[in-house]
């Protein structure tokens, strides 16, 4: 947009390598996806991140198991409730404060993170919590002081670090479930795709009609793939 007008121009999008898309845009514009103003005189490129996918969930357990688990959450900072699922926030802060974080586990693009405390506490609080990371969610470790922009969810650790949930679209979500697989039951997940045998992968697909990727998209049919890793296995 330019002023008080606005304008659509075509933009070019192409895949690249280390998980980016590149946008070209004429100059002295706004972008709305992007929210940079362009203002150079000749077009250039903003790198945006892709939507998460399992393997970038996998990284995102693999991070918390090598960064958080074993570690006891003091408290916790909600940005903006909505991205809280089925949870006020004054339950999360209950639920995570004085926790332990345990072993975390991940079923397609689901991320789960066991809260542990001692048997007498927690007022039988659900003890996992559980992220989903839409379209921009990301998780990484943060000193205190440095948090990020869009960290609406900041769960704080022991030596001044923090547990930071950026989401700059407000599409993913945090929320506290009793159970992991009794979740992935209820919400008619399909089995995850990183760890599929052949016998069941051929028994989810037998019987099906329709186009291939279609079926790979269908988080009941096989959790965890979205449009860049379907392209991917299909090509």
């Amino acid at each position: 947009t330019a002023g008080p007008r606005s304008w659509a121009y075509p933009i070019r999008v192409s895949d690249r390598p280390g998980r980016t898309v590149g946008i070209s845009l004429p100059s002295r514009l706004h972008c709305s996806v992007c929210t940079v103003p362009f203002a150079r005189s000749r077009p250039h490129r903003y790198l945006l991140p892709t939507m998460p996918e399992l393997p970038d969930v996998e990284v995102y357990r693999r991070r918390v198991e090598r960064q958080v688990q074993h570690r006891t959450l003091t408290g916790a900072v909600v940005g903006d409730p909505l991205v809280l699922d089925g949870v006020s926030v004054s339950t999360l802060q209950r639920a995570v404060r004085g926790a332990t974080a345990g072993a975390p586990r991940r079923h397609g693009k689901q991320l789960f993170v066991r809260l542990e405390r001692g048997d007498d506490e927690g007022g039988g609080s659900p003890a996992w919590l559980r992220f989903h990371f839409g379209m921009t969610g990301r998780l990484r470790v943060v000193p205190e002081d440095d948090v990020p922009e869009y960290a609406y969810v900041q769960l704080a650790l022991d030596a001044g670090e923090t547990l930071a949930f950026t989401v700059p679209r407000k599409l993913g979500r945090v929320g506290l479930v009793d159970d992991p697989g009794a979740y992935v039951e209820t919400k008619g997940l399909g089995p995850d795709a990183l760890r599929i045998d052949r016998p069941r992968f051929e028994a989810v697909l037998s019987g099906r009609r329709g186009m291939i990727k279609t079926a790979f998209l269908e988080q009941s049919v096989l959790a965890g793939l979205g449009n860049i890793y379907a392209d991917e296995i299909l090509f």
